[in-house]
């Protein structure tokens, strides 16, 4: 994945017993963040800002920027 956002953060064993009704991929995804403050993040976050702007500004469908992610 993009600026190692793949890395597991939670161990996966936790995930289970933690959220037993939620899919261990999903949860692991949403808790990946460590950190907000440190470079490879600062990074990532630049990365998904210049994503988010290609996509509103394109003037291919989906215009709106949710219909990408459904």
């Amino acid at each position: 994945m993009v600026l190692r956002h793949d890395e597991l953060v939670v161990p996966a064993d936790y995930i289970g017993v933690l959220f037993p009704n939620l899919p261990t991929g999903l949860v692991s995804r949403v808790l990946a963040r460590s950190s907000f403050t440190d470079d490879l993040e600062a990074a990532a976050e630049s990365l998904a800002d210049l994503f988010a702007a290609a996509i509103r500004n394109s003037a291919r469908e989906p215009r709106s920027f949710e219909k990408v992610f459904e």
